[in-house]
């Protein structure tokens, strides 16, 4: 669960077989509100790329989801 940016989400994740860091994230559910063109359009992206993830690792104290679709990922870290 989180925020959006302008909604909460929510997403469930398992294990994805026996390679190490691979798991499977399910469609990203979330509220509905509607806020700005710009921040409703960065939270469809982001909540695209979250239903895609099929890895994670950690970076430099950083936990990164990737999907394996091209390069970068999701990268997040402790405010």
């Amino acid at each position: 669960t989180g925020h959006a940016g302008c909604n909460r989400f929510f997403a469930s994740v398992a294990p994805a077989g026996a390679t190490p860091g691979a798991l499977r994230v399910s469609p990203p559910g979330s509220t509905r509100m509607a806020c700005e063109g710009e921040v409703m359009q960065a939270e469809t992206r982001f909540l695209t790329a979250l239903g895609a993830v099929g890895s994670f690792s950690y970076r430099m104290g950083r936990l990164v989801l990737t999907s394996g679709q091209g390069p970068g990922g999701l990268v997040f870290e402790r405010r």
